[in-house]
């Protein structure tokens, strides 16, 4: 695995995930699919975009985020202190990553903790974070790109810390899924060919039928 200590949403950063799988929107591939078995509609429009990337050298879009995301940003320092201060971890034990790449996809962790874990901040309004403390559900997407994180970088546990200035954080610490990890073994390198083939037919002008869907 290769680590780069690059600011996230700079143009380095930009440059080292362009045409790349990345965590965040990665759960498409373990959608069980019948457009271009065993992917679906959701893989596909992702294989379009990588596509654009890598044909193109340029990101599809800029990447700027929405109100939510802005927010995230700001609130982020903030709450990497609150799980230090919550006794998670040593402010030693709490480094910062760029991107890391590995098995031709990407993902960018807020946070690696010591030489064995990660951390996956998020930040909610004050409603949002009642009912998640209310009821712990979490959105299946975040624990699907903490999976990838994981599988990505070989980290054995991540933890998922969610804040909200006025209330108790929600906290909880996961571990490798083996059965998500072996689905990622099996989908990536197959999403990856795909791509690798789609890119060729627009060089080539040579669409396959199987992309014709």
């Amino acid at each position: 695995m290769i680590i780069l200590d690059v600011e996230q949403g700079s143009d380095e950063w930009l440059a080292a995930r362009l045409g790349l799988p990345t965590a965040s929107v990665m759960h498409c591939l373990l959608v069980n699919g019948r457009l271009c078995p065993p992917f679906g509609a959701g893989a596909l429009d992702f294989l379009d975009k990588l596509a654009y990337e890598r044909f193109t050298g340029q990101p599809d879009g800029d990447f700027v985020g929405n109100a939510s995301t802005k927010r995230g940003h700001v609130i982020e320092p903030i709450a990497v202190q609150a799980y230090i201060d919550s006794g998670y971890a040593t402010a030693d034990d709490v480094i910062e990553a760029g991107i890391m790449l590995a098995k031709g996809v990407g993902a960018s962790p807020d946070r690696l903790i010591g030489a064995n874990g990660g951390l996956e901040i998020k930040s909610k309004n004050g409603k949002g974070m009642v009912t998640l403390l209310r009821n712990g559900k979490i959105d299946p997407k975040h624990i699907t790109q903490m999976q990838i994180n994981m599988w990505v970088s070989g980290r054995k546990w991540w933890d998922y810390f969610v804040y909200c200035d006025g209330l108790p954080p929600f906290y909880q610490r996961f571990c490798p899924d083996e059965k998500i990890h072996k689905k990622l073994d099996e989908r990536v390198p197959l999403f990856l060919a795909l791509l690798d083939e789609l890119e060729q037919a627009l060089i080539t002008g040579d669409m396959p039928d199987k992309f014709k869907v």
